[in-house]
């Protein structure tokens, strides 16, 4: 059985490419509830997986669409601009302006052609996997400038990475070599990611992306995979002169725990990974966990580790769920 409707694709930003006049346009996918409800569906924007580098907004967990369809929420799956041709900056720019424009009743309730009874506004819910769930993190803790962006309902962050602080997380600035993964379908564990196919896409002057499709025989696929390999993630998500501290989850929760916190909306905050995962290490949970505990943030933490699985297990496995996930998230609705 269908737990969501077909897709409805919308444009929800036109961004200047790098360099030159051309514009690049970005999309989201909405996907309604197909169980009838008697009031319209709060929105949850979902951010992908792909480091910043790779990844489109297709390639979303199974068990989100069958949660929006009993919880009644429009499942909002947009793209962005990937890196390193924007930087981590970018990213989050674009995570903002999929907000207001599915906040707005200008926005995503006009395409959607029934106003306020198509999509319910006054709450919403951000998640994202990942990078996803990094940029969730960032933004529904109110660590971007984003004065006029609401507070989430809930933040969602399903393994995500959480820093590049060289101190903190120095394995993101060190060769790694073998990969312990394979980098594509037809890797073997141990294989060296070739560089020659990846060059056109490490030009940060090149063509701005907004979709490409991991785990398949594409020329961009394998990008997260070399720049473990090689030690440079950190040089192709930020701008030169970027402070990675600027984006360090577990500082700026610390830091915002001694200094309190703004009135916010925000109910709930949790965190799940799999407990094998070798392509983010599971430490980057594990420390935004503890910080969050200790910080006196007036969130529910919830917290879900999956028993020896690895990367992208809740969107391989058609059947992987977190129901602890959606019994929380019921909760706060």
């Amino acid at each position: 059985m269908t737990s969501t409707s077909t897709p409805q694709t919308f444009i929800y930003k036109t961004a200047s490419q790098n360099n030159s006049g051309a514009k690049v346009e970005i999309p989201l996918d909405v996907y309604l509830p197909i169980q009838k409800h008697q009031r319209p569906p709060k929105p949850l924007i979902w951010i992908h997986t792909g480091g910043f580098l790779q990844g489109t907004r297709k390639f979303l967990p199974p068990h989100f669409q069958r949660a929006c369809n009993r919880l009644n929420l429009a499942l909002i799956t947009p793209d962005y601009r990937l890196a390193p041709q924007v930087n981590i900056e970018g990213v989050l720019d674009d995570v903002k302006d999929c907000i207001r424009f599915t906040l707005s009743s200008e926005g995503l309730s006009a395409k959607l052609g029934g106003g306020k009874s198509s999509l319910d506004t006054s709450q919403y819910i951000l998640a994202g996997s990942s990078a996803g769930g990094w940029a969730s993190l960032l933004q529904g803790l109110g660590f971007t400038d984003s004065k006029d962006i609401p507070a989430p309902l809930a933040v969602i962050a399903i393994y995500p990475i959480t820093t590049i602080n060289k101190a903190r997380a120095p394995y993101y600035h060190m060769p790694l070599k073998p990969l312990p993964w394979a980098y594509n379908l037809q890797a073997q564990i141990g294989d060296l990611v070739p560089v020659e196919p990846l060059k056109p896409h490490m030009d940060k002057d090149g063509e701005v992306l907004t979709e490409a499709p991991p785990l398949v025989l594409t020329s961009r696929a394998p990008l997260y995979s070399y720049a473990r390999q090689e030690g440079i993630y950190p040089d192709l998500i930020l701008a030169k002169g970027q402070n990675a501290e600027q984006y360090c989850l577990p500082t700026l929760i610390e830091r915002s725990g001694k200094t309190g916190t703004k009135d916010t909306n925000t109910k709930l905050v949790f965190v799940a990974y799999g407990d094998a995962d070798p392509m983010v290490e599971i430490h980057q949970s594990k420390e935004v966990i503890e910080a969050l505990k200790k910080a006196n943030l007036p969130y529910d933490i919830g917290t879900y580790v999956e028993p020896g699985k690895s990367h992208l297990w809740d969107i391989l496995d058609p059947e992987a769920d977190i129901p602890e996930l959606w019994q929380k998230v019921e909760k706060v609705l």
